[in-house]
């Protein structure tokens, strides 16, 4: 079995367990138990990132940091799943299942919702936070070096150790390793930023609108409609407000907190479908 065979096998497996053959009912209960545990393990994760910053271990905290972003990425990228008609758009769920076990795109997912584009650059946007290398390809003449996706510098650099073929030297993690996503500054400090994602995805679970009722009025609002670069701004409020009637209604939970939720989030299932190299 090839290398990327291997790579696809979680992914598949995950499509067959979860959305195959699957009522929209069945599976947003399903992803709705997916999302509680997403919550939990990030909970979970950032303890052990309190116990390591408080040891001094700043380098494997980072690493962990990285790896609970990218947690919290997942519960948008199953609500995303909720949002199409399974019968109708199989390959968009199996592109979902891949972005749920790839690194670069679980961290498009919180860069777009980090630093939003414009409407009209969406696609662009999700184009820049995938590229695997910068530049793409380097050009030797330019003394400047290719640069790996950021997901590089989170992951493997606080990690292991590696060979910098621009400076010509073993790179050795220490443990002071990317000190500055725990700096003072509110925007730059990752983990501020993550506890404050946590937070929003706690007060909508906390609602019920990371319920199965919840998701499955989503699915409800959303599986006749396809977001792509082409949607306009009109197309997706008219189905937001949808939404919002739906759930005040059936669920009875006040349309500003609906509105603030993670339900609100830009559908990006379109886009993780969209090829880059090694994807």
């Amino acid at each position: 079995m090839s290398a990327e065979r291997i790579a696809q096998e979680p992914a598949k497996r995950l499509y067959e367990a979860l959305f195959e053959g699957k009522s929209p009912e069945a599976i947003a209960a399903s992803l709705a138990n997916g999302i509680q545990a997403v919550i939990a393990n990030v909970e979970r994760l950032l303890g052990d990132i309190a116990y390591l910053l408080a040891s001094g271990r700043i380098a494997s905290a980072s690493f962990l940091l990285a790896t609970a972003d990218e947690e919290t990425a997942k519960v948008f990228i199953l609500i995303d799943a909720c949002r199409v008609d399974p019968a109708k758009h199989a390959h968009v769920l199996k592109s979902l299942c891949k972005a749920f076990y790839n690194h670069r795109l679980k961290h498009a997912y919180n860069a777009m919702r980090r630093y939003p584009p414009a409407f009209n650059g969406v696609a662009t946007a999700w184009c820049y936070w995938t590229k695997p290398w910068w530049p793409e390809p380097a050009d030797p003449e330019s003394g400047e070096p290719a640069m790996p996706h950021s997901t590089y510098f989170d992951r493997e650099m606080p990690l292991y150790v590696d060979w910098d073929f621009y400076s010509g030297k073993w790179m050795l993690p220490d443990n002071s390793t990317n000190a500055s996503k725990f700096g003072r500054e509110p925007e730059l400090n990752r983990l501020d930023v993550l506890r404050g994602d946590l937070g929003q995805i706690k007060l909508a679970f906390e609602a019920g609108l990371l319920s199965s009722a919840a998701l499955a009025c989503l699915n409800e609002e959303w599986r006749n409609a396809y977001v792509n670069e082409k949607t306009s701004v009109a197309e997706i409020e008219e189905v937001q407000n949808g939404l919002v009637e739906h759930l005040v209604s059936k669920l009875r939970i006040p349309e500003e907190t609906v509105r603030r939720s993670p339900l609100f989030a830009w559908p990006l299932y379109h886009f993780t479908a969209m090829r880059s190299d090694n994807t």
